[in-house]
């Protein structure tokens, strides 16, 4: 399972970094697709929770990636506005 979960980590972070390198108007959607994985990760682990003894460390580092890519994509689909001349 542990070894699925890895290969698919890798495809998505490889696609990822042929998006950013070759296809630049694709950013907001590999952003998307890594929110998507993400969130999708969070909500299942609440669903379906591992026993711990203690709260994992990770769990502090997961919710700051998720924040950095919901700041990576509402940057990346922002526009900023442009000022009309002579307005």
């Amino acid at each position: 399972v542990f070894a699925a979960w890895g290969l698919g980590q890798f495809v998505l972070g490889l696609a990822s970094l042929v998006v950013l390198v070759r296809y630049r108007s694709l950013v907001p959607l590999a952003f998307l697709c890594l929110l998507i994985e993400q969130i999708g990760r969070m909500l299942l682990r609440f669903r379906w929770p591992i026993d711990r003894i203690a709260t994992a460390p990770g769990t502090a580092i997961n919710v700051a990636l998720t924040a950095i890519m919901i700041l990576g994509f509402v940057l990346s689909v922002w526009r900023p506005r442009v000022a009309v001349a002579g307005a």
